[in-house]
């Protein structure tokens, strides 16, 4: 109740060219809040299965996208062979700065 009534004050000090400066600034905030959402959304269900996908069907789509994807034999899981090559890549460079911190 506090917080409200400062505002409220601060508020009624504020030139209206101000308030209207800050109403657009928050209404631009608000509208790239939402296509932020949006765009995160859209590249959520781009790497995953739909629901009523099967996973041949996936497979195909991500072959169509010329992405490189693949089935693991053993547990059934689907990964991106390109993510897999640059987190191996990140993971070799972790263990050569280990093993030469170790050498010091």
């Amino acid at each position: 109740m506090g917080l409200e009534f400062y505002m409220r004050r601060k508020l009624l000090n504020v030139h209206t060219p101000d308030l209207d400066h800050l109403a657009e600034k928050v209404r631009q905030t608000e509208l790239m809040k939402k296509e932020k959402e949006k765009y995160r959304n859209e590249q959520r269900s781009k790497s995953k299965p739909k629901t009523g996908d099967g996973l041949l069907d996936f497979l195909f789509q991500q072959k169509i996208k010329d992405r490189d994807v693949s089935l693991c034999p053993r547990c059934n899981a689907v990964f991106d062979a390109e993510a897999a090559a640059i987190f191996e890549k990140e993971r070799m460079k972790k263990e050569l700065a280990h093993r030469e911190e170790q050498a010091r």
